[in-house]
């Protein structure tokens, strides 16, 4: 499973984290701090995330019309849908089935590219493939996923902040380098997510500082040593009264 002991980190939230920084490396921007900075507060607020009935039919709603009909101009930006985007950008993992919120992940990546466009189209071809033709392989690659990818955190951050990159082609590449990975996270019940917001929410105290600081020590030896004035033999260094010779 991807969690960890409540207060600990999951070893997938830890990989999405490291994928967070490699990807913007890659990108050829430095990695921006969303999901563990700006979003974080964006995100939730006063609120904590945590799993509702009523997201979730919506969210299966949606991804019932998008799978009806993958023309549809189904609305996808509601209040309810874009809040479990901003749970995922903060938590790094979520607690709604993937069947389903793969479909909204794809409808706001094409949103997303969409607007993007109008402004900024892509008409370059890299190596011998279309822009169409990378959109159209990157929705296959997330139908593809049987669970969500362990990049799922960063992939929300850029649908929710795509002016990160100012150029399409940009967004795109870095929306590519985390959708074509392999590790997946699994969809935790709602038991589980709510230790982990807990765990986020209301982190554990750091440690407490050691008892034993070696500097400190050191200069207590050396405190010692100044006002001890017994001779090496143990006998006392006494000096006569008149300061000459014992």
């Amino acid at each position: 499973s991807a969690v960890g002991l409540v207060g600990q980190p999951a070893a997938g939230q830890a990989a999405t984290r490291v994928a967070s920084s490699v990807v913007g490396v890659s990108a050829g921007r430095p990695p921006i701090a969303l999901g563990h900075g700006t979003m974080t507060a964006k995100a939730v607020g006063a609120k904590a995330p945590r799993y509702s009935d009523d997201v979730a039919h919506a969210l299966h709603s949606f991804a019932s019309s998008e799978r009806r009909d993958k023309k549809s101009k189904s609305r996808s930006g509601s209040s309810q849908l874009t809040s479990i985007l901003k749970d995922i950008a903060f938590v790094g993992e979520t607690c709604y089935a993937w069947d389903d919120l793969r479909k909204l992940v794809a409808h706001k990546i094409k949103d997303v590219l969409h607007d993007k466009s109008k402004d900024d189209p892509v008409k370059e071809v890299r190596d011998g493939v279309t822009y169409q033709q990378r959109v159209d392989k990157l929705m296959k690659a997330i139908d593809a996923f049987h669970a969500p990818p362990f990049t799922i955190q960063r992939l929300c951050e850029l649908i929710l902040e795509p002016d990160v990159y100012t150029r399409t082609h940009k967004w795109l590449f870095a929306v590519e380098k985390l959708v074509y990975v392999t590790t997946v996270l699994p969809v935790l019940s709602a038991d589980a997510y709510a230790a982990r917001v807990k765990a986020l929410m209301n982190p554990l105290p750091p440690p407490p500082p050691l008892n034993h600081d070696p500097d400190a020590v050191a200069d207590d030896d050396f405190g010692s040593a100044a006002s001890d004035t017994s001779a090496p033999g143990g006998d006392s260094m006494d000096t006569a009264p008149d300061g000459g010779a014992p």
